[in-house]
């Protein structure tokens, strides 16, 4: 399938984005930014569906327009779907009740290339379903899925076969809707602390899973490019030389397995890069309240870092739009910071990625 390449720059989208869905109401406005792409998170989507529309709406009237300051280029989905919160992510044959959001998706659905909304984004990428916050009954908090869970089987099993699930009930939704023709692509809603590849099962874990899950989604829509948004959580200069050596060792292992893997059943820039766009969250807001802070020249840091490890199709830096008060999320960022952010990363040759997220975008967007 053809995929508009809007992302200006080819070399290119703590707390991770997916537990952020708080208040987005504190930061003035402004209109301007770069040409970026836009996340929604729709399982946390708070208001309104005619607020989402809205929302959507201004989007096209305002930043939709290349000769614009601001322009949206893409859209990403980060999940279609509400998980169960009853349900064990250990059980290798899930029985979990995850509701596919249909008012929501029959809201965006316009905006899909090809839908009949009164814009359409240049490409827009799904995710299927949350469980980067899951954890098994009986736990301790030191349980992550991006380091015990990615490493269990068993979870593994079941975040595959719910994610299948929803990605097939949502292109079923899809083609009994009425916008049964619009094109998509896939975003990978299972996250990752990168600096957590220091540990070969971690490495091993991921690259089990993002196989698998890349041929299952395939399967749905063949041929698609995946977004996927993980990040660094300790700053560059606190990573040992050996540990630096093994994250370089590890994720080459991992990307090239990767675009090996998925090979058969995904030719999507298969001679090249492979299917995945690579958006790294620069965790600038989601570490405000830590100390130390993560700065925009450590996630630049970070970003050189992955970029001379492997030829990505895509590779870019998700600026989020929130950030954290007293260890609190999520709230807007301010306008000016990110501005300075933006611009900063531009000037380093950093292409924008997608943002985290529509709601805190708009608060400093909509005048």
């Amino acid at each position: 399938m053809r995929i508009v390449k809007t992302l200006r720059i080819v070399a290119l989208a703590a707390m991770l984005v997916s537990v952020c869905s708080g208040n987005a109401s504190a930061a003035s406005a402004t209109t301007g930014g770069q040409p970026k792409s836009l996340m929604i998170q729709v399982s946390t989507w708070s208001t309104s569906t005619s607020d989402l529309v809205s929302k959507m709406n201004y989007v096209c009237s305002e930043h939709r327009n290349p000769a614009n300051p601001g322009l949206i280029q893409n859209l990403v989905l980060t999940d279609v779907a509400s998980a169960d919160p009853n349900a064990s992510p250990l059980e290798t044959t899930p029985t979990a009740n995850d509701v596919l959001l249909t008012d929501r998706l029959n809201a965006l659905l316009p905006y899909f290339p090809g839908g009949n909304g009164p814009c359409n984004f240049d490409n827009v990428f799904v995710g299927t379903i949350d469980l980067n916050g899951a954890k098994p009954a009986g736990a301790g908090d030191s349980w992550i899925t991006y380091r015990e869970g990615i490493k269990d089987p068993n979870f593994r099993t079941n975040m595959l076969q719910r994610s299948l699930k929803v990605a097939q009930a949502f292109q079923d939704y899809v083609s009994k809707s009425n916008n049964p023709k619009v094109l998509y692509h896939w975003y990978v809603s299972q996250e990752s602390l990168l600096d957590l590849f220091t540990d070969p099962a971690v490495e091993q874990g991921y690259e089990a899973f993002m196989i698998e899950h890349i041929k299952d989604l395939s399967s749905v829509a063949p041929n698609r490019a995946f977004v996927w948004s993980p990040g660094f959580q300790v700053l560059p200069y606190n990573v040992t030389a050996s540990d630096k050596t093994l994250l370089e060792s590890h994720l080459k292992t991992f990307f090239n397995a990767v675009r090996a893997g998925v090979h058969p059943f995904n030719s999507y820039h298969a001679n090249d890069g492979g299917p995945i766009w690579l958006h790294m969250q620069d965790h600038v807001g989601s570490m405000a309240s830590s100390s130390p802070t993560m700065t925009k020249e450590d996630a630049a840091n970070w970003y050189f870092f992955l970029n001379g490890l492997y030829p990505f199709t895509m590779l870019g830096m998700n600026v989020g739009q929130y950030t954290t008060i007293n260890g609190n999320c999520c709230f807007a960022a301010d306008s000016d910071e990110l501005m300075s952010r933006e611009q900063y990363y531009l000037q380093q040759k950093i292409g924008l990625g997608a943002a985290f997220e529509l709601r805190y975008w708009y608060s400093n967007n909509h005048p």
